[in-house]
C-alpha cells in the first residue's frame, strides 16, 4: 500500500516541483539582473518573469520603454511598448506585435542557465541604438544581421508553459 502511495504521490506532486525550479531559475535570473539593471522593474506574472523599463539618451530622438517575458528554460521575449508610432519591418528586425528581433535562434539554444543579463539586456539596448542609427542614416540597418531574414514565425512567444 505505501509502494502505491508513493507512486501516486510522486505523480501528484512533480509539476510543483517542476514549477518551484523553473521559479527559482527566474528568481537568480532576476537578482543578476537588478544588480547591474536597478532601473528596471521585475515582477512575476505567473511563472513569467516581467521586466520593464525606459532607456533616455539626450542624443535620441525618443525615450523607449520596453518589456522582456522570459520564462525559465526558454529565450526571451522582447517587446517595444513606447514610442508606439515605429512601423514594424523586416528592415528594423521588429515583429508586427512591436517584438524584437535579437539574435539568431540556429546560433543559441537557449536553456534555464543561459545568462539574461549579459545578453537579453544588452542586446535590447543595441537594437535601441541602431534604430536610432536608422533613423538619421537614410533608413539603412547598421546592426548585425542573421543570414536569413526574419518571419513571424521566428518570433519568440513567452507562454507559460508547463514543460
Amino acid at each position: 500500500m505505501n509502494r502505491i502511495f508513493s507512486i501516486m504521490a510522486s505523480e501528484f506532486f512533480r509539476p510543483h516541483v517542476q514549477q518551484f525550479q523553473k521559479k527559482g531559475l527566474l528568481l537568480y535570473h532576476r537578482r543578476l539582473m537588478e544588480k547591474y539593471f536597478d532601473f528596471i522593474q521585475y515582477s512575476f506574472d505567473g511563472n513569467v518573469l516581467v521586466c520593464r523599463g525606459k532607456v533616455e539618451d539626450t542624443l535620441y530622438k525618443y525615450k523607449y520603454e520596453f518589456e522582456i517575458r522570459c520564462v525559465a528554460g526558454a529565450s526571451p521575449y522582447c517587446k517595444i511598448i513606447e514610442p508606439a508610432d515605429i512601423i514594424p519591418s523586416v528592415d528594423i528586425h521588429m515583429y508586427d506585435d512591436h517584438s524584437v528581433c535579437l539574435f539568431f535562434p540556429p546560433d543559441l539554444k537557449w536553456n534555464g542557465m543561459t545568462p539574461l543579463y549579459k545578453l537579453t539586456i544588452p542586446w535590447l539596448f543595441e537594437w535601441i541604438h541602431f534604430y536610432e542609427l536608422y533613423l538619421v542614416n537614410g533608413f539603412k540597418w547598421e546592426g548585425r544581421e542573421s543570414p536569413f531574414h526574419i518571419t513571424e514565425a521566428d518570433k519568440d512567444i513567452c507562454e507559460d508553459r508547463d514543460d
